[in-house]
């Protein structure tokens, strides 16, 4: 515990979420004013990271450097997700529709954000996910060497992500087939 204070104070961390901070405050995402509330934020993520560090896993300044990277992809990605307007969303929409060739202006936020939002995945996950944008299951299991079972898991994980980033509705869970009585 007594790592947190002097974690915050040393000269890599301090270089670290300064130069974090300037490169996403002249970015398209945040204004130069928005410097120091970045510099407060990445400081506050490493605040309440540094008790999850384990030393016998890898050094504090590779720990710090991954949670101020982390956390500086989570506040451009928040950024964007607040510049969309979310109340212009239909409630039933359906990312099949993102490529269709007279996309509505919800459609092309999505598009614009998809990318980045799979960036963001496991690395198996973004394979399938990008297998399943070009192929059907069975070849994009076949591809990548995966069971049926796998790559279902995989697409649940892919969706679930989806869902808590906001580029999709949680899918509702598929009704049995009723032949026969009601």
């Amino acid at each position: 515990m007594d790592e947190e204070p002097s974690i915050a104070l040393d000269p890599y961390v301090q270089n670290l979420i300064r130069y974090k901070a300037k490169r996403l405050a002249t970015g398209h995402a945040f204004s130069r004013f928005d410097r120091e509330d970045i510099v407060q934020e990445l400081h506050l993520r490493l605040a309440q990271a540094m008790p999850r560090h384990n030393p016998r896993r890898g050094a504090v300044h590779t720990f710090a450097h991954r949670v101020v990277h982390n956390a500086a992809a989570t506040l451009v990605e928040s950024a964007r997700a607040q510049r969309r307007d979310r109340r212009r969303v239909h409630d039933g929409l359906d990312l099949d529709l993102l490529p269709s060739r007279n996309p509505t202006p919800e459609q092309i936020d999505l598009r614009l954000d998809l990318p980045q939002v799979i960036a963001r995945l496991p690395a198996l996950d973004q394979r399938v996910a990008h297998a399943l944008s070009e192929v059907d299951q069975a070849k994009a299991a076949r591809y990548l060497g995966l069971t049926r079972q796998q790559l279902r898991s995989a697409r649940v994980r892919i969706s679930e992500h989806l869902v808590a980033r906001g580029l999709a509705e949680k899918p509702q869970p598929e009704q049995p087939l009723c032949v026969g009585t009601p």
